[in-house]
């Protein structure tokens, strides 16, 4: 019998970067759920790590802060690695 290697998904950053971004930006949940379609209870269960938003409403988020999907989901941004795509796709800061 074959035995499979259990996989543990990769850590992801969603809820702390949701919150960081609220929090530096001064958005309120009930604001971002205004832009992106979605109850205020909603955003706070993403917040506190209660649900994960799905992929439809990751994609709306990072248009409405101005981020890649990559960098929301795998980077801690709270860590100072702030990229921000501007919407033509060029890299507007940090610099390397």
């Amino acid at each position: 019998m074959t035995r499979y290697k259990k996989i543990t998904p990769p850590e992801n950053y969603i809820r702390t970067n949701l919150r960081w971004l609220l929090f530096t930006r001064g958005i309120l949940m009930k604001e971002l759920g205004i832009a992106i379609g979605e109850s205020v209870p909603t955003i706070s269960n993403w917040v506190r790590y209660k649900a994960i938003p799905p992929i439809q409403k990751i994609q709306k988020i990072c248009l409405f802060f101005g981020i890649a999907i990559d960098d929301f989901v795998n980077v801690d941004l709270s860590n100072g690695n702030m990229p921000v795509v501007a919407r033509n796709g060029k890299m507007l800061g940090p610099k390397p």
